[in-house]
């Protein structure tokens, strides 16, 4: 079998004041999932982080131009911190903030919209493309709400996985994925255990590759359950966000 690479490909604003620890929490947890998911499946990782002193729009660009997968390879897009919609948008993907400070304008180039992020990688031509986004989609001027803490959190002593739906979505999976954690006009909820639609996104890619699960397995199914776990976590605490996607896999 052709060696495969697992590109991770970060952009974290962990230095921001308010979301800044949570949106690291995030990273970690993701890293360290796609890291135990390359060793399971005996494939490449590499790790293109955009993070602390290094977060730019620049150091962005710089690291999606650097990007060169290989045509079977995987690239994995995340995106955790800030985001925003200007008013006359039309795309419904927010664009995310590269400001690391509330006085720094982001009207003044420190941003990038999420859905030419997505034309960049996909332009690639890697086998399996996945971008994801977990940040609020609201017009600029709507206050982004306060971190909430929250003591719910899936367990993570379970590792019943089956190597062969691991193998399916990561080194059978073809096309491109496209989400982010809320509609135009929603804010995005975390805590200190990370944004919501990440810990779901982790939380139901375990359970797609569960040894339990007899379903076909689908990079679908699990944007899906990602979607309607993170809408009814933050429905819980009053502040629904409904994830969208759009998708090419087959």
């Amino acid at each position: 079998r052709a060696e495969v690479t697992l590109h991770f490909v970060s952009v974290i604003n962990s230095k921001v004041n308010d979301i800044g620890a949570s949106c690291e929490r995030d990273y970690d947890n993701f890293l360290s999932e796609l890291k135990g998911i390359a060793q399971a499946l005996g494939m490449q990782f590499k790790n293109h982080n955009v993070m602390g002193n290094y977060y730019s729009r620049d150091a962005v660009v710089e690291t999606l131009n650097g990007l060169r997968p290989s045509s079977n390879d995987v690239v994995l897009f995340y995106y955790s911190g800030h985001g925003f919609r200007f008013d006359d948008q039309q795309s419904q993907y927010p664009a995310i903030d590269l400001t690391t400070s509330s006085y720094d304008d982001v009207g003044a180039g420190n941003y990038l919209l999420m859905s030419d992020i997505y034309e960049e990688i996909c332009s690639k031509k890697a086998r399996l493309n996945i971008v994801l986004s977990d940040c609020c989609n609201t017009k600029i001027g709507i206050p982004t709400p306060s971190m909430r803490e929250s003591g719910t959190l899936y367990s993570r002593a379970n590792n019943n996985f089956s190597l062969s739906r691991l193998g399916q979505l990561f080194l059978q999976g073809r096309g491109n994925l496209l989400s982010t954690a809320a509609s135009p006009g929603e804010t995005s909820i975390c805590d200190m255990m990370g944004g919501f639609f990440t810990v779901a996104f982790i939380r139901s890619l375990r359970k797609e590759i569960s040894a339990t699960n007899s379903q076909d397995v689908s990079w679908n199914t699990v944007i899906d359950n990602t979607i309607s776990s993170a809408k009814q976590r933050s429905s819980e605490v009053g502040n629904l966000q409904h994830g969208i996607k759009e998708t090419t896999m087959y």
